[in-house]
């Protein structure tokens, strides 16, 4: 311990004289803003702190993003980026829950599904008609939650991927890792495994163009369920991590990117990011953004490129870009807006794209924000024939 008279002593920095540069941890590429999750900014009391925390985020065929939180209650809301509106409507607190997570997805005729994943009940999917949703200067309009089924009895669910094409949602149960399906236009469930007998599995699922379905087990291990030949494969590969620390790793996150049709993932237990070819069963590291160990939030943009959070909870959050024509990974910055709050995001738990690219980040701390980020649109040169 330093004493008094020891300070007396001490030979303290001396200034520089000359210039230092200036820096910024915030955002350096692009335009970040945030909204609280009220309308039009000032005309409604936002969602409560303890209950705003943004766990899944999903674009709806409206062009409105829709989101769910979680805490001591659960709602469910939609963000109208319309001119008219701009603001964010709070549908209403899901009936005995309190988290949903990783399980909001849009189907077909303005079907907005999600799952449960904590509360006093049972891990019920719902459904709601966007249909009504309207937002303008002086009036906005919702609809109401429906309560579908239960998939498992006694079990919440984990997390929901929808294939559109064929009109099925696949989940999976947070007690025994049960991987489902559930045919929308039937109502039917079909149980299709347990993906780890020891309850060793990530809480993530990722969907192919072709319909297959990839998870994660034990060790970081990946499995395919394909829909052709309703097989449940274990595949050889892994999800990177430092070694000896696959015990720890899980799929933290993963999307796939129709531009160069690859699965992005990244690992809990070290924040590794990579790619995974579906075809080939392939796996490329990529690399680790920051120091952070998770990747919890990952959305592919309208061009291709790869947007993430490099975080963990109780950590400092950072976005990042990856782009698959360059092999460039670059660490945009923290979270950080002025307008309409000035506030700085440091967990985050969802993302997903707008209809003209710009990138929703779901924040989930117990006062929470939806923070848009508007990528930079590079400056085209057009070439002169000689």
């Amino acid at each position: 311990m330093m004493l008094e008279k020891d300070l007396e002593k001490r030979t303290w920095p001396i200034k520089p004289d000359y210039p230092v540069e200036k820096y910024s941890t915030t955002i350096k590429n692009g335009f970040m803003i945030n909204r609280v999750l009220r309308i039009h900014q000032s005309l409604s009391e936002p969602i409560p702190p303890g209950e705003c925390a943004i766990t899944s985020l999903c674009l709806g065929d409206n062009g409105k993003i829709y989101g769910a939180t979680t805490g001591k209650k659960s709602h469910l809301f939609y963000y109208d980026p319309g001119p008219e509106a701009d603001g964010v409507c709070d549908i209403g607190v899901i009936e005995r829950t309190t988290s949903v997570k990783k399980s909001l997805v849009a189907g077909k005729n303005g079907i907005i599904y999600g799952g449960i994943s904590e509360g006093n009940g049972e891990g019920y999917i719902f459904a709601y008609n966007t249909k009504n949703d309207r937002m303008s200067e002086g009036k906005t309009d919702c609809g109401t939650i429906e309560k579908l089924l239960v998939p498992v009895t006694g079990e919440y669910i984990c997390s929901l991927i929808i294939d559109s094409a064929r009109n099925l949602i696949y989940g999976i149960t947070g007690k025994t890792g049960t991987l489902f399906s559930f045919d929308i236009e039937h109502k039917k469930v079909n149980l299709i495994c347990q993906i780890d007998k020891n309850g060793l599995f990530s809480e993530t699922l990722v969907l192919d163009d072709k319909g297959n379905v990839y998870c994660c087990g034990a060790f970081g291990h990946l499995y395919k369920y394909s829909i052709l030949d309703n097989k449940f494969t274990k595949l050889s590969v892994s999800i990177p991590t430092i070694t000896g620390r696959d015990l720890y790793n899980k799929l933290d996150s993963a999307v796939f990117n129709k531009y160069d049709r690859l699965i992005y993932g990244g690992g809990s237990g070290d924040g590794v990011l990579f790619s995974f070819n579906p075809e080939t069963n392939f796996i490329k590291t990529i690399g680790k953004v920051t120091s952070e160990t998770g990747i919890p939030a990952m959305t592919a943009g309208n061009d291709g490129i790869i947007y993430g959070i490099s975080g963990e909870k109780e950590g400092m959050a950072h976005l990042f870009s990856y782009d698959p024509d360059t092999s460039s990974l670059v660490e945009l910055g923290m979270p950080s807006a002025a307008t309409e709050n000035f506030w700085h995001g440091y967990e985050f738990s969802s993302a997903c794209t707008g209809v003209n690219g710009e990138i929703y980040l779901g924040e989930s701390d117990r006062i929470s924000h939806l923070f848009i980020y508007f990528p930079p649109i590079p400056v085209k040169k057009k070439i002169i024939q000689p």
